[in-house]
């Protein structure tokens, strides 16, 4: 074997697993920052998978030189394919593609042109590599062959891990992709050199490798731990790694829709995925298959309690669950599908197996669950698909020694809790639900639920996008009640945007006291105003809006557009004064688009896109924000709506205004369940200081002790640094917010 070999098929696979996150980052900012980009960028892999274990077993049917120098002018052509993409297809993907009427689609697309041929072609190598490594097999009993998986795994890792942690903080985008295509010429050099150094092997190679393998896999005489039963042998290879893979993207989808998508999640839950391929296909895994079913069964039970969780603290419990879901849940479904491998002969339709079914498991996900399923269902039917498998595999092995019988009852009773908690789990989150409706940008659903509002009993709807409510109005006899700023938007949270404007007074601004505007502050006597708002929810900010007033709602999602004009539901934009208009599209794209038609500049511009769900990153890096300042009126108010149980934003906003050059004025109010309003964090941003105090009726964040951080770029940095897993109370001037978060525990208590 040449030395060469195992450092080729390190470096390959490394490049094939840094792809994978790097084209993910460089596509969110171009599809809206939805969540769903890596879910359909994972499906698009595992395709490209298939096609090229399908294209390693075209080339096999090749005489051994052909073989090689069409394998080695392919690598070529990948190379070339990669430069061009780095250099001129970043600018083509980020200039529109998410405003097409399918977007799932559009991701797809843009990963099979713009990334198909290398990812092909070095999903093939580390196969063709051991197969030209082969020749001399028989001489080590197929052990040095087989090492090369180990190499290729190892390599593997490091390229997924090294992403997230040494190249996306440090290294621009556009340098990712140049240093990524250097890595592929090397790969190039190093084949090269590999195939020149053989003489002869082809298809024989190949044959020498199965055989090796085949040796090499063979388990000692002892009862096999379970028998392919009930399916033919060929039927487990495409459903256990469909199961896997649907389990994978699934979980995925699942942690991403309430926290920013970002490649280290990616990374650590398809991580946890090639973990239990490498254990799953093993002697460890085969043999323990029964205590791995166990665990797996433990996973999806702390899963089913997670589920039931919400706010700050259930995203701990949600990601420990998910990654052991995907892990140990893995290694059984993988074990199992060792167990059924063939003889050697039959290897690579084993393989194309697995391939198969692994594209499918993930084109479910992405494809098919947006169009059947109104809600995120697949999560669920993921936990129940993976506690059937394991009674179905107690079906199979029932026959065994009466300690396997006692395992098979144990996992019978586990499953059964499964089914339960998740039943359960579905059950409370469906009441009182009137609407659903899903993209591909999130899935939508409003509530209903009478309660006295107001001193009047009322019917209240509110809108949730995942598990944040983004708005909620009231319907009662009274007819006030539907012009009453709810939720986040209340006279000492959102409506602070426009009312500490000297335009809505038509005053010069002052001492500002928060402790007069606890009641909305009338701007009959003010002047027209231009807003914006970035994010729509049910349009709750309109009803802050005048008459003569000029209201503009950027939102990306039609369907939230659609529920927010309903009024079976909500009233507040179309019975605005203002009669606002909603932006459809991408608000920064949409931004940018007015300032280059030299359209007039915003009073007020509200970012309201960092409350929860997944924060798109295009929005909050420094070229968003010069953006937002252009945009924005010399006296204007940049308003920025972070109440998040995920990530400490305070740190991005102070250095968006030092960045600007601007002063950040911050706001934490309270919960007001009389009013429906909830407590909240605003940050306002201004070219004069606002001199306000907080008149004992909220708290304001002392921003001499938030951290400094780097503003993120377009083509450096991320949101992982602000992660928190557990929610914290932010850095205030005054203690009243711990003595109100003792309280409020307190109560609970009680």
């Amino acid at each position: 074997m040449s030395p060469l070999t195992p450092i080729a098929i390190f470096l390959g696979s490394a490049l094939l697993f840094c792809l994978q996150p790097m084209v993910g980052r460089t596509l969110l900012p171009a599809f809206g920052g939805s969540a769903a980009v890596w879910s359909v960028c994972l499906a698009a892999f595992q395709v490209l998978l298939v096609g090229g274990y399908a294209y390693a077993h075209g080339l096999n049917k090749l005489g051994a030189r052909k073989q090689r120098r069409a394998h080695v002018t392919l690598l070529g052509v990948a190379a070339a394919w990669t430069f061009v993409t780095a250099m001129a297809g970043l600018a083509w993907v980020r200039g529109g593609l998410h405003a097409g009427a399918h977007p799932a689609l559009g991701v797809l697309g843009v990963v099979l042109a713009g990334v198909g041929v290398p990812y092909l072609v070095l999903s093939a190598g580390s196969s063709l590599l051991q197969a030209w490594a082969s020749e001399t097999a028989r001489e080590h009993g197929g052990r040095g062959v087989y090492r090369l998986y180990a190499v290729s795994n190892l390599g593997s890792f490091f390229g997924l891990f090294a992403y997230p942690f040494l190249l996306d903080p440090f290294v621009s985008l556009r340098g990712q992709w140049l240093g990524w295509c250097a890595g592929l010429v090397v790969y190039l050099a190093l084949v090269a050199g590999v195939a020149r150094g053989k003489r002869g092997g082809g298809a024989e190679a190949l044959s020498d490798l199965d055989a090796a393998l085949a040796a090499s896999r063979q388990p000692k005489k002892t009862e096999p731990v379970v028998l392919a039963r009930g399916l033919s042998g060929s039927a487990w290879w495409f459903v256990l790694p469909g199961l896997s893979s649907f389990t994978l993207v699934a979980t995925t989808n699942h942690l991403s829709m309430d926290v920013a998508p970002m490649p280290l999640l990616w990374v650590i839950l398809l991580g946890a995925f090639l973990l239990s391929y490498a254990v799953g296909f093993s002697r460890a895994g085969e043999r323990w298959l029964p205590v791995w079913r166990l665990l797996a069964l433990g996973a999806l039970i702390a899963c089913g309690f997670a589920a039931q969780e919400s706010g700050g603290d259930a995203f701990t419990a949600n990601i420990l669950a998910g990654v052991a879901l995907v892990f140990f849940g893995g290694v059984f479904l993988h074990g199992w599908l060792y167990a059924t491998r063939p003889e050697g002969a039959r290897l690579t339709r084993f393989y194309l197996g697995v391939a198969v079914g692994g594209a499918v498991g993930g084109m479910l996900v992405s494809f098919v669950a947006p169009v059947v399923f109104s809600g995120y269902w697949e999560y669920q039917v993921a936990l129940i698909a993976c506690a059937a498998a394991s009674l179905v595999f107690s079906v199979l092995s029932w026959e065994l020694v009466w300690h396997a019988r006692l395992l098979n009852g144990v996992t019978a009773v586990a499953s059964v809790c499964v089914f339960m908690l998740v039943w359960t789990a579905m059950t409370v989150e469906s009441r009182g639900i009137v609407l659903r409706g899903r993209n591909f940008y999130g899935a939508l659903k409003v509530g209903q639920s009478d309660m006295m509002v107001a001193g009047d009993l009322a019917r209240v709807y509110a809108l949730t996008n995942g598990g944040t409510m983004h708005g909620q109005q009231a319907h009662g006899r009274n007819p006030e009640l539907e012009k009453m700023p709810t939720s986040y938007y209340g006279s000492l949270a959102g409506g602070l945007s426009v009312m500490l404007h000297k335009k809505w007074t038509g005053g010069a601004r002052g001492k500002i006291n928060l402790g007069d505007m606890t009641k909305p502050v009338s701007g009959e006597n003010g002047s027209p105003m231009r807003v914006g708002v970035i994010g729509l929810g049910v349009g709750t900010m309109a009803t802050w809006a005048r008459a003569g007033d000029e209201w503009r709602f950027f939102e990306i999602n039609p369907l939230v557009d659609k529920v927010a004009r309903d009024e079976q539901f909500f009233t507040c934009v179309t019975r605005s004064a203002a009669a606002p208009r909603t932006i459809l599209g991408d608000a920064r794209l949409m931004l940018e688009r007015e300032q280059s038609a030299g359209e007039a500049v915003y009073d007020v511009l509200i970012i309201d896109a960092y409350s929860g769900d997944s924060i798109p990153l295009h929005l909050a890096t420094a070229e968003a924000f010069q953006l937002y300042a252009k945009r924005l009126a010399p006296d204007g108010i940049l308003a920025m709506h972070i109440s998040n149980w995920h990530l400490d934003l305070l740190p991005l906003c102070k250095a968006a205004a030092r960045t600007l050059g601007m002063s950040a004025l911050g706001v934490q109010s309270f919960d007001n369940p009389n009013e429906l309003t909830e407590g909240a964090m605003w940050v306002f941003l201004t070219r004069e200081p606002l001199d306000v105090s907080s008149g004992a009726v909220v708290e304001l964040v002392d921003f001499s002790r938030v951290r400094d951080i780097r503003l993120p770029t377009d083509e450096r940095g991320s949101l992982q640094g602000l992660i928190r897993f557990n929610y914290s109370a932010p850095v205030l001037i005054e203690d009243g917010w711990r003595d109100y978060l003792e309280t409020e525990t307190r109560a609970d208590g009680e």
